[in-house]
């Protein structure tokens, strides 16, 4: 079973290290060289000199650690707690908010009771491994799913209208955090429960590594911020597809498509985002620089016959048909000339510019379709979740020796 406790946390003390804002960042896997350099330039306490050392310089995490602690930049809570997160965000225009809470869980391998949906790689794991031997420290916590309640949600709202932090981020969205001192009924909760990692199976798997050799009880946990899995506001981003190819022939590609999919002109990328979302599964956009196409597969049993690999579940995962049935079946592209794309604004600045040629518009993947595939003991298939938003590094710090 999977074993939560309180910690006593760190935080920035924003009256030395100045405004939170200019001092908190995303996961480091969503951090670019450019955005990287802009976040050391907002502040030379910003946490991302921890979380992306320049050069891969793992003791540089460790000295400015050192610095913040001997000027007093972050202070450590009196008391053991959990830390609710909550999240205000808007999507589609709809505003949604969040809560999760920041807890130490033992860091057991993966399978058992914390279950991972994506694969790992070796480089990525020994780069977060490395970087948590050097600095022993961690600022950005692992993004876990759990099968709450309301009694949950009740205790983690004790102390809302008192919180440690409360501001807007450079993409809009409201973070508040607050701790929580009365543990007892959230640990006794997770007696006997599972976590499903969302996001961060490479920081969760180094951690999971270096507890192995653990000296300490301390050496066997791991900060991560647990949100309910049936909470409204947990939403899962498309990661949506782009080939380069000048030759893509349109027409060409419509006239083979249509065996499998019942194919609609539309008029651009916007009433195309539109229709994705009315239709749902199985239907997928194409848009090309002068065209948008919406196309929805004429029968499941396609995915079933077609697609070799896997259970029915995932044949049937929506980025699993694009890629078999179109990309490799109709298209035959290879894998190192799929580009991705989170946002509209990119795919219409990489269409337009040229430098892509066609890209493959996806819906969003509906949560419980993370969790059969979890249940399956699979993996979904690369770059088809992106939970969003995510949670903050450097709001909430945990010392392991401290």
């Amino acid at each position: 079973m999977v074993k939560i406790q309180p910690f006593r946390g760190w935080a920035f003390d924003t009256a030395k290290a100045g405004d939170i804002t200019k001092l908190v960042t995303p996961p480091h896997d969503v951090i670019s060289e450019k955005e990287r350099k802009a976040f050391k330039k907002l502040s030379k306490h910003n946490i991302v000199r921890i979380i992306l050392p320049e050069g891969d310089d793992y003791s540089s995490a460790a000295r400015a650690l050192d610095e913040l602690l001997s000027k007093g930049m972050i202070r450590q809570d009196s008391k053991l707690a959990y830390y609710a997160y909550e999240q205000e965000f808007k999507q589609r225009g709809k505003g949604m908010r969040r809560l999760g809470f920041l807890a130490l869980v033992r860091a057991e391998p993966l399978g058992k009771d914390v279950l991972p949906h994506e694969q790992t790689f070796p480089d990525k794991v020994k780069d977060r491994l490395l970087l948590l031997q050097e600095s022993r420290v961690e600022t950005s916590p692992v993004f876990g799913l759990y099968k709450g309640n309301t009694k949950i949600t009740k205790a983690l709202a004790r102390g809302r209208e008192h919180p440690l932090f409360e501001f807007k981020d450079a993409s809009g969205v409201v973070n508040r955090v607050w701790p929580v001192y009365d543990t007892r009924e959230i640990t006794d909760f997770f007696k006997g429960k599972k976590v499903i990692i969302a996001d961060g199976h490479h920081r969760y798997t180094a951690a999971s590594k270096f507890a192995e050799s653990a000296k300490s009880e301390e050496e066997k946990f791991t900060m991560m911020y647990l949100v309910d899995i049936s909470d409204p506001a947990l939403k899962i981003l498309p990661t949506h597809r782009l080939i380069e190819d000048p030759r893509f022939d349109i027409m060409g590609f419509i006239e083979r498509a249509s065996e499998f999919f019942d194919v609609i002109k539309v008029k651009d990328i916007d009433e195309l985002q539109s229709r994705l979302e009315k239709h749902g599964k199985h239907s997928f956009g194409v848009h090309t620089k002068d065209d948008s196409y919406l196309l929805k597969l004429k029968d499941a049993q396609h995915a079933d016959r077609l697609i070799k690999e896997g259970s029915s579940d995932w044949k049937r995962l929506d980025v699993s048909v694009l890629h078999a049935l179109v990309l490799d079946r109709l298209l035959g592209v290879p894998k190192e000339r799929i580009y991705y794309a989170k946002h509209q604004d990119d795919i219409i600045r990489m269409i337009n510019d040229k430098t892509h040629h066609v890209a493959f518009l996806l819906p969003h993947t509906d949560i419980s379709e993370v969790v059969k595939i979890v249940e399956n003991s699979e993996l979904m298939p690369h770059k088809s979740t992106y939970f969003s938003p995510k949670p903050l590094a450097g709001l909430v710090i945990r010392f392991i020796d401290r």
